[in-house]
């Protein structure tokens, strides 16, 4: 039911920080999330500049990266478009 759940129960976490955390399917099976993932993840305004896909159960850590945007830039975000466009 798109619902987050306790990670402890299989849900997903991202620590506190700027950056977001979305579906990215409708089963709710996996998620975009951009953070601080560590030593230069963020842009120079201090935003995250990687968008990674998270699937149930996997460390957020191994996610699968799929952009990541220059240093110079502002930052990234990711959604996913429920209407297919």
């Amino acid at each position: 039911t798109l619902t987050f759940i306790d990670p402890a129960d299989g849900g997903f976490y991202r620590s506190p920080s700027k950056g977001s955390m979305t579906w990215a399917d409708d089963a709710g099976h996996s998620v975009l999330v951009t953070t601080d993932w560590g030593p230069d993840s963020l842009s120079s305004s201090g935003y995250p500049r990687q968008v990674r896909r998270a699937r149930r159960g996997q460390d957020l850590a191994e996610a699968e990266i799929l952009l990541t945007a220059p240093h110079e830039s502002m930052a990234v975000s990711a959604w996913r478009d429920r209407r297919g466009r």
